[in-house]
């Protein structure tokens, strides 16, 4: 996921680049990829309207060879579990109720800089 993040800003930033300078050919490669991109996009599209089942059987084989939570080892579980409680609490009590609330001296401060994370 990060990578397609990356090439489509990379795409976004050729797009940019040659409009601000008005170059035909960075905007005709700016278009092209782009042109691919959604070719690509409704292959999988129509592939997955047309082969849903078959689709829909690779996508369950792929999740079912991922590990659970429940069979890792029971520090990562700890580590998890920790993390959500942490989370949790941080969206839970850190809430902005004023606009003052917004800024870095308020609930995000106390909460991160003063050791309570």
């Amino acid at each position: 996921m990060i990578s397609i993040g990356v090439i489509i800003m990379v795409l976004g930033f050729l797009g940019c680049c040659g409009a601000y300078r008005e170059n035909r050919c960075l905007l005709l490669l700016f278009f092209i990829l782009l042109f691919l991109i959604f070719v690509l996009l409704l292959a999988a599209g129509i592939l997955a309207a047309v082969e849903g089942d078959k689709v829909k059987g690779f996508v369950e084989e792929k999740l079912k060879g991922l590990t659970p939570i429940s069979n890792q080892p029971q520090n990562v579980i700890e580590d998890m579990e920790k993390l959500q409680r942490e989370v949790y609490n941080f969206t839970t009590l850190c809430k902005p109720r004023l606009p003052s609330d917004y800024f870095i001296h308020s609930c995000f401060y106390t909460y991160i800089y003063h050791g309570n994370f």
